[in-house]
């Protein structure tokens, strides 16, 4: 197989949308002898960063997000449009909860406006907020500004304050957004590729690649994982396969089965978004490939997802996920839109890199027994927004989104 060969069956076509800045987070020199995987970079260090991502993530501290918000009583009663990018994607629907649940909380009105990602429902969705009398719109998760630049821009000339998760900086900026937030697809891309070399030891391997040309996130992640690739293996080769959303419960799984025949070597499998595993696991099991071909990277699918991990076939072919909490990013996306409400500075993008934790065949049980983000978070951004803690049950129930986080027995 050629290095760096592109199959795009035509049924998975699809047109690029955007590109975004590449997030840059390489490893150290480090210096080693026959550790070394490539030149510079130790399988030790190696280790260390993936056994680092399986654990739990700190979280930051209050000044890292603006300190605590003085005046935000001021916020009680305020309307606030909460727009899942598309409603019908699990971690975009229990990311708007989270982010109305701490509005609430906050005193605040959310209305959580559901979606199925087409512009058109994005449209009347800020048509609404601007004829109700709302202050603020979150965009969030699976969203791409640019998409909708006219109704932003009518927006904020109403005197309405639009803030958006999940799209891409380029489109942002288009969009004139009073406010953003950045999911981190480049630097789990980094990260899928860092488990995957680590786990072959350095030795290169042949891996097949997914992407989804459509979402603004996607390309600039292709090419973070590419760079990745060939600063750590440069002796590995790829197939890149193109998989738009609308294919991943019905072609995928074909798509890979083609891809696998035609790369018989192949063992490493890079999807870039959870959702695509149903597909991807179909087509590894129709060619008998689950004793050796492993998935690694997958972002942002939800519980459902992770329990497809633990068990079957799931659990003998995803050696990872990498999962953003929805919770701590939704909760993340309330005090961006409280400090422009504010009229405070929206922080920069940079802060907020969201919480990665990779999710293995070791820790994937635990994960799902407590929802994989821990409690504390939730107390601190209470506090920003002068709220008193919550202990106990409630607290768990506010961490979890009442259980939702948690697989059902």
């Amino acid at each position: 197989m050629r290095k760096g060969v592109v199959l795009r069956p035509k049924l998975l076509s699809g047109i690029a949308v955007g590109a975004a800045m590449m997030l840059a987070a390489g490893l150290a020199p480090m210096v080693g002898a026959s550790t070394r995987a490539t030149p510079g970079v130790t399988l030790k260090a190696l280790g260390q960063q993936v056994k680092a991502l399986e654990s739990l993530p700190p979280f930051k501290g209050i000044p890292y997000y603006g300190g605590v918000l003085a005046n935000a009583a001021h916020l009680k009663g305020e309307k606030v449009m909460v727009v899942p990018g598309d409603s019908e994607l699990q971690a975009c629907t229990e990311m708007g909860k989270a982010a109305a649940s701490l509005f609430s909380a906050a005193g605040m009105k959310p209305t959580v406006f559901s979606t199925k990602g087409s512009v058109t429902t994005l449209t009347t969705a800020a048509n609404d907020a601007i004829a109700q009398g709302y202050k603020a719109i979150l965009y969030e998760c699976d969203f791409s500004a640019t998409e909708i630049v006219p109704e932003i821009a009518r927006a904020e000339k109403a005197g309405l304050k639009v803030v958006g998760w999940g799209s891409t900086l380029k489109a942002d900026k288009v969009a004139h957004l009073d406010g953003s937030l950045n999911t981190t697809l480049g630097l789990v891309a980094r990260n899928g590729v860092e488990q995957a070399v680590y786990e072959h030891h350095g030795k290169p391997f042949q891996s097949i690649i997914i992407e989804s040309k459509a979402v603004g996130t996607s390309p600039p992640a292709l090419a973070a994982l590419l760079t990745e690739l060939k600063k750590l293996c440069p002796r590995c080769t790829y197939t890149v396969i193109t998989a738009e959303v609308t294919t991943w419960f019905t072609t995928l799984s074909s798509a890979v089965e083609s891809a696998l025949l035609r790369a018989p070597k192949a063992t490493v499998i890079f999807d870039q978004f959870t959702g695509e595993l149903t597909g991807v696991l179909a087509g590894v099991k129709g060619v008998h490939r689950t004793t050796s071909v492993k998935t690694y990277m997958g972002y942002g699918g939800g519980t459902a997802y992770l329990v497809d991990q633990s068990k079957g076939v799931g659990h003998t072919v995803v050696a990872g996920q990498i999962e953003e909490g929805v919770v701590w990013c939704g909760y993340e996306d309330v005090i961006q839109t409280a400090r422009v409400l504010l009229g405070l500075p929206a922080l920069p993008v940079a802060k907020f890199t969201g919480p990665r934790r990779l999710l293995t065949p070791q820790n994937v049980a635990t994960v799902l027994r407590s929802g994989g983000f821990g409690t504390v978070f939730v107390n601190q951004f209470r506090k920003m927004l002068g709220l008193k803690p919550l202990k106990g049950a409630a607290l768990l129930k506010a961490a979890t989104l009442t259980g939702a986080l948690t697989p059902k027995s």
